[in-house]
């Protein structure tokens, strides 16, 4: 368990994976698809329904500060809700090495405690085995274009979070993620 908190993850349940609970919305435009939630530490059935109903509301009020109107208040948005360095270094990974699984599928988080910052952390990274060129479909091979696009390439299946297109809508974010590829480039 890291960091004591919580580990969810975005996945295809074929390994076992069961589903705690699905976003109230949809991936990435242009699709329509369910994001689906999972448990990985501690696992669903070892959960009390208060622990649930706790990381789930957390989860969920990150949502919906992300679609609210205020989404880049400092305060009242997103911001307050999520780790902005873990998102922009698990954002700039998944592109660098356009990996086709990234974002929809083996895709970790962990919820810090709240003596260790209360907040939802992007990782740990994982599952790059079809990245980096190892892709033969869904433009895998390309070296342009960007990974968190899957969904405008790809129909069907496990689809992209509206998250990360959303977070870039965001300048101060944005510029951040700008900052950190110039940082890391150095």
């Amino acid at each position: 368990e890291l960091s004591g908190g919580y580990i969810l993850k975005v996945d295809k349940t074929t390994a076992g994976g069961v589903i705690a609970w699905y976003s109230p919305y949809q991936a990435q435009a242009p699709s329509n698809e369910s994001i689906g939630l999972q448990l990985h530490d501690p696992e669903l059935p070892e959960l009390h329904p208060s622990q649930l109903n706790y990381i789930q509301t957390y989860f969920t009020d990150w949502e919906d500060a992300l679609v609210s109107s205020d989404f880049t208040d400092p305060v009242l948005g997103y911001r307050k809700f999520i780790d902005v360095p873990s998102f922009i270094d698990f954002f700039l990974v998944n592109e660098v090495s356009k990996n086709v699984d990234g974002y929809r599928i083996s895709s970790f988080f962990y919820k810090e405690r709240f003596s260790e910052g209360n907040k939802l952390v992007a990782g740990p990274l994982w599952d790059f085995n079809i990245a980096l060129g190892n892709a033969n479909y869904c433009a895998g091979g390309s070296t342009s274009g960007w990974a968190k696009d899957f969904n405008s390439i790809c129909g069907g299946g496990l689809q992209v979070p509206f998250w990360w297109s959303k977070l870039l809508m965001d300048s101060t974010y944005a510029n951040l993620t700008h900052c950190r590829w110039l940082a890391l480039r150095q």
